[in-house]
């Protein structure tokens, strides 16, 4: 029995199987409810399924692709220290790096440009075709300005050196997590748009 509501005392009769006294108390705890603006059934395991579920929607998904295990095992290690990021997959070659993104579409692409059965460039410029609300960031050891520069203008979000510059991989998703839960903030902090006549444009 909640908090603040009235107890109401009756004979706890069977019939049929089922004891009247309490299934009439759940009804009045529900009419109860209803009045006072609880909402029927909202209990904690809903509200624990809501959280989850919103949890869900703001992490970033990632599949990583290098053609070294060692290299994929040190990065994955640093994300996964992430809260808020899930390795989605892992790829060593071409052809599995463009199945995994087909099926997982992840947020985030980690990919190498030298690959045992093609190259990353040609990898990107498929990512970027099929799929352009992936993030795909270079992380290679042909470092080169012609490679990053032909790999920004194929849509490259990022580019970066494995010997120099491996943890910005981790520092450029954790400004990803921030834009969006700063965006996810400011959408529930955003009232309702109304139309000059005063109705609501929710729903329409």
């Amino acid at each position: 029995m909640e908090a603040g509501m009235r107890q109401t005392r009756i004979p706890n009769v069977e019939y049929a199987g089922v004891r009247l006294a309490d299934a009439l108390t759940e009804s009045i705890v529900d009419k109860q409810r209803h009045a006072s603006g609880t909402p029927t059934g909202a209990g904690p395991s809903t509200r624990k399924q809501e959280s989850q579920e919103s949890a869900e929607n703001q992490e970033l998904t990632v599949v990583v692709c290098d053609d070294g295990q060692a290299v994929r095992d040190r990065l994955v290690g640093i994300l996964r220290r992430l809260q808020g990021v899930r390795i989605a997959g892992e790829a060593y070659d071409a052809s599995s790096v463009v199945d995994l993104a087909a099926n997982l579409k992840p947020d985030v692409l980690v990919l190498d440009l030298k690959l045992p059965d093609g190259n990353g460039m040609e990898v990107l410029r498929r990512i970027r075709a099929k799929h352009p609300s992936i993030t795909v960031i270079i992380l290679t050891n042909h470092a080169h300005a012609l490679y990053r520069r032909a790999c920004l203008e194929a849509g490259a979000s990022y580019f970066f050196d494995k010997s120099t510059e491996f943890d910005k991989v981790a520092t450029v998703l954790s400004e990803m997590l921030a834009r969006r839960e700063g965006s996810a903030r400011s959408d529930k902090a955003s009232p309702p748009a109304h139309k000059a006549d005063g109705s609501s444009t929710i729903g329409r």
